[in-house]
């Protein structure tokens, strides 16, 4: 447990820090709002994507080819002579980096340094040169955008395979940025190899700045002391006696992966390898507090919830979280409309084909779905749901398709490792199998729509972002594909159905609004929606942070107007309530001080 005065550091902080802050009211800007005309009162209609052809976003390859025995991991690990980390690889994040009010992307690579790419008009324009991006060194594969340090635009944070250190890019405000990893404490500097995986960023202590936890698969810890540095960690944000700086409290908050103390993997060790590919720094119990999830390989997926003195409490085993299965992508959203955040984890699925009877190396159960009850507990509901098989399964995400107010579901899936003849035997049924989308229908069952939608694909893919490229309300996709060019989506869906954006600004909250939750009630009466701000895709990457709400016909709002918005903030837990809101735009709600 955390020191008492630890804990009574932070209340002091954050009281300094209300102290300090002017008296201001309330800031509701409407920005781009669209008239909302009458049209078909169709709740749903047919999910069209088209693979949109971008100059820029198809230029370079995310990795080259490599095959045994030039693997980047030959010397690190016995089990990739499949070239099996570098093949899992490949993010994009989601980021407003020039705060111009549309989403820009940060795509990694393993060769050469990533890329920035800034929206113009609906369209991709590389941006990378001159912006400070393009002098990284390192092979990036994870990443994530966030203001770090309060000032009002976003920095970057990037993980690394085969390389000595992280890096975080801070943004100067004017289209460049300045690499300050190793000073602000967000390097992980060591002589150890990694492979570096997922970002997820969130106020775990509610002070206000943003945190940040990082994932690593391959890092075995079967016995204290082992050498190779665990680069696994929670970083809390020193805040205001150092916005954007960092410090390691991986240990001190109970967090570290390579010790469990629920027996989520069935093994009585206290030890355990980390497999970490994805985490999510959220509330699940809805206590005001952000816990942390994360998605594991070989049975490592762990929950630890939030004790609000700094520190974690494990609840792995006790929760229903824990699984035997090899969990990859993680999305949260309320899927069953009843106000918290479910849990979908892709993984692999095989009943049939895999292994054909053979002794098996991997768990071939398929992707979960966790329905939150709201107790501290979640039930498995993907089998009656429809969507456990996702093949061999790599990024998910949440998003309303064709805006009728239900979450549906994405992910990308496929594998090409090149091992022996037996590694290949059973992973040849995935090497080609077409992406999943699922729609849901409402009723708590999904309709698997990814080849009548266009989005069914037969190339391997890893990491998958939302956005919506054009503004025009119909929610787009990015996918990263290894060793390929990426592939952007549109969405050609359902124009019938209104539609509404809320981004957040926080004030005494962290300045991205992380943890805010917002609740959009369309019409009187009607079933509200609800959105947790930052809790979406963790999977190498991220999706938009502005919460979007489909609405359902537009002929069935009153005046074409939401009836009501509702924005709770984390660390001053004050609510914001507009209503009567213009359908089919973006509002922005600020956090009133006091």
């Amino acid at each position: 447990m955390q020191s008492r005065g630890f804990h009574e550091a932070i209340s002091a902080r954050r009281r300094a820090r209300r102290g300090a802050l002017p008296a201001a009211t309330l800031v509701i800007a409407a920005l781009a709002l669209g008239a909302c005309g009458s049209s078909s009162s169709s709740a749903s209609g047919p999910v069209e994507f088209t693979q949109a052809a971008n100059t820029a976003l198809s230029a370079s390859p995310q990795a080259e080819v490599r095959f045994a025995p030039n693997c980047l991991f030959n010397d690190f690990v016995s089990n990739s002579a499949g070239c099996e980390i570098e093949r899992m690889s490949g993010g994009v994040a989601v980021g407003d980096f020039d705060t111009d009010g549309d989403d820009d992307l940060y795509v990694t690579r393993i060769d050469g340094p990533g890329s920035l790419f800034r929206n113009d008009d609906g369209d991709f324009v590389d941006a990378t040169a001159g912006s400070g991006l393009e002098q990284m060194s390192g092979r990036s594969n994870g990443a994530g955008w966030a203001d770090l340090d309060n000032d009002g635009d976003q920095d970057l944070v990037i993980t690394t395979i085969k390389s000595p250190r992280y890096f975080l890019f801070m943004n100067n405000g004017d289209g460049t940025f300045t690499e300050e990893a190793v000073g602000r404490g967000a390097a992980l500097a060591d002589d150890g190899n990694r492979a570096g995986f997922s970002v997820a960023f969130g106020d775990i202590d509610n002070d206000g700045y943003t945190d940040i936890h990082l994932t690593e698969w391959l890092n075995t810890y079967d016995t204290p002391g082992e050498t190779n540095p665990n680069h696994a960690r929670m970083l809390r944000n020193r805040g205001d006696e150092g916005p954007g700086y960092f410090e390691d409290v991986t240990s001190e908050v109970g967090v570290d992966l390579a010790l469990t103390t629920e027996a989520s993997t069935g093994v009585s060790s206290t030890y355990q390898p980390i497999y970490s590919f994805a985490s999510a720094i959220t509330d699940l119990d809805g206590d005001g507090w952000a816990d942390l999830v994360v998605a594991g390989d070989y049975g490592t997926t762990q929950l630890f919830w939030n004790d609000g003195d700094g520190t974690f409490t494990e609840g792995t085993t006790s929760s229903g979280i824990g699984f035997r299965g090899n969990a990859m992508g993680l999305a949260l959203a309320d899927i069953d409309s009843d106000g918290d955040q479910d849990i979908f984890i892709s993984a692999i699925y095989g009943r049939t084909t895999i292994c054909q009877g053979r002794d098996c190396p991997v768990d071939e159960t398929g992707n979960r779905l966790f329905r939150n009850n709201g107790d501290r507990t979640f039930t498995q509901i993907q089998d009656q749901a429809g969507v456990v098989d996702g093949a061999w399964g790599w990024g998910a995400v949440p998003i309303d398709v064709n805006n009728d107010s239900f979450i549906d579901l994405a992910m990308t899936n496929g594998v090409r490792f090149d091992g022996d003849n037996e590694s290949r035997e059973f992973i040849e049924p995935y090497a080609e199998t077409a992406k999943r989308l699922w729609v849901n229908r409402g009723d708590g069952t999904f309709s698997e729509e990814a080849a009548a939608s266009g989005f069914g694909i037969r190339l391997p893919g890893s990491g998958l972002a939302v956005l919506d490229v054009d503004g025009d309300g119909q929610l787009d996709m990015v996918m990263i594909h290894p060793t390929r060019t990426p592939t952007l989506w549109r969405n050609g869906g359902n124009s019938d159905n209104a539609w509404l954006k809320v981004k957040v600004v926080g004030t005494e909250s962290n300045r991205d609004g992380l943890g805010a939750v917002v609740t959009v009630t369309p019409r009187g009466g009607d079933t509200p929606q609800v959105r947790e701000i930052g809790a979406a895709s963790h999977f190498l990457g991220q999706s938009t942070r502005t919460a979007h709400f489909g609405l359902g016909p537009r002929s069935s709002l009153a005046g074409g107007n939401v009836a009501e918005v509702t924005v709770r903030f984390p660390a001053s837990g004050r609510e914001v309530t507009v209503t009567d809101v213009p359908a089919n735009g973006v509002i922005e709600v600020t956090e009133p001080l006091d």
